[in-house]
């Protein structure tokens, strides 16, 4: 049986072959990137708010299921291409590497 990255986890031959074979849909939410030690939208999202000197809506607001669209809404009233730095910027900083495990 395979293992893709270094400690993860290891992926049975059967469930490669249902891939291949169209058998099988894999579902995922935020939680497994986040459990490989990348962040949520929410963490970026507020940061470029912070850093572009904007308050951030506040955490019931409807937009926040929207992120795309909120940092959108921001590029509108920033400097061109304000919003893409700081977004690449905080992407692009080290992660702590965790790896998923499968039972």
């Amino acid at each position: 049986m395979p293992s893709f990255v270094p400690n993860g986890p290891i992926v049975p031959d059967s469930l490669l072959q249902d891939l291949e074979d169209d058998r099988v849909m894999l579902f995922y939410g935020s939680g497994v990137p986040m459990g490989a030690g990348l962040p949520n939208y929410v963490g970026p999202v507020r940061r470029v708010y912070q850093e572009i000197g904007v308050t951030p809506p506040i955490k019931r607001d409807r937009t926040w299921p929207w992120p795309e669209w909120m940092l959108g809404e921001l590029e509108i009233g920033s400097l061109p291409g304000e919003v893409g730095t700081v977004v690449t910027t905080a992407l692009n900083k080290p992660q702590k590497a965790r790896f998923l495990r499968t039972r």
